[in-house]
């Protein structure tokens, strides 16, 4: 198991195939193991189905494990199959491998989320086609693309809602996790814009904002990236959080951020390239991205040299 960082390692299987060999036809057990990614790993009826699909491939398959690791609570999820029908489900922790730990209802939904997102970071820009090839010089690779229906994005959806919070956890790209900005947020982000889902980014992340005023930044990013996108309503919004922080005695590198990217949007240039420069000189864990922010809108407002003196200044690694 070791002490993976970030999301982990991918989804593993590993199998052992029996054949007869000689004149005496002996018995000889081989083993391999693969990669998988893409598949549902939301309960051991999944994965079960999983090694029935294996089974038609695979001639003189006898047992397999799939390992699966949780990034939230990081422990891996073991699933032993014997055939012809034989399951057994558990956890192991770094700290005591050999003990095995029964398995609850969240850490099935804990690991569905841990295995889509590392698909989804897997995939991001590339085909599954691509990544099979990539990966084809160190294990056999078995990939499908992630979240195909509609069931599959809905039963994801619902589980990454349930493990919010903890997405902290999961740390992030670069730089410390915050509540709205972790490998959870983001991959949710990249999943909707991926697929041009910017009216149900809004809908989810809404669900989070009385309670975390920064996840609006995540909102008016849909809403900015969105054609069709609601920039007064945006606005609106970002200011409203902007104000409740401050009441607070707080003040959001996020909101700011993309309070002048909205600007920009909205053809307001002289107030983004002011909000911009608030941003960067708030100072906090997305220096980076206030530094880039206000680089692009020096740029944006016809200031190159401002926008090169300020990408010059050190060095930079964005969150996302």
């Amino acid at each position: 198991v070791g002490m993976p960082q970030g999301l982990g390692p991918p989804d593993m299987c590993y199998t052992v195939k029996t054949s007869q060999s000689g004149l005496l036809r002996s018995v000889v057990s081989t083993s391999q193991y693969h990669y998988v990614h893409g598949l549902e790993v939301s309960s051991a009826a999944a994965i079960a189905a999983y090694f029935v699909e294996l089974s038609r491939r695979m001639d003189g398959l006898a047992s397999g494990t799939f390992c699966c690791f949780d990034a939230f609570s990081r422990v891996d999820l073991r699933i032993d199959f014997v055939f012809p029908g034989s399951v057994s489900f558990y956890a192991i922790t770094p700290a005591d491998p050999s003990k095995k730990h029964r398995l609850d209802e969240k850490a099935w939904t804990r690991a569905q989320v841990s295995s889509t997102l590392r698909t989804l970071s897997l995939v991001r820009g590339h085909s599954v086609e691509r990544l099979i090839g990539a990966a084809a010089d160190r294990a056999a690779v078995g990939a499908q693309a992630p979240l195909p229906t509609r069931a599959a994005e809905s039963s994801f959806l619902a589980a990454a809602e349930s493990v919010f919070w903890e997405g902290v956890k999961l740390g992030a790209p670069a730089g410390p996790a915050t509540r709205a900005i972790n490998h959870l947020t983001l991959g949710l982000m990249e999943h909707f814009t991926s697929r041009c889902r910017f009216a149900h980014a809004e809908a989810f992340f809404s669900k989070f904002r009385p309670e975390e005023p920064e996840v609006v930044a995540l909102i008016a990013r849909a809403i900015r990236l969105n054609p069709a996108g609601n920039i007064a309503r945006g606005l609106g919004l970002l200011a409203a959080s902007i104000r409740r922080l401050a009441g607070h005695g707080g003040a959001s590198q996020l909101l700011l951020i993309e309070q002048s990217q909205l600007l920009l949007r909205l053809g307001e240039v002289t107030t983004a390239v002011f909000v911009a420069e608030q941003a960067h000189a708030a100072g906090g864990v997305f220096g980076p991205e206030a530094a880039f922010n206000l680089a692009d809108v020096y740029a944006e407002s016809g200031q190159p040299a401002l926008a090169l003196a300020v990408l010059n200044c050190g060095r930079l690694e964005r969150h996302a």
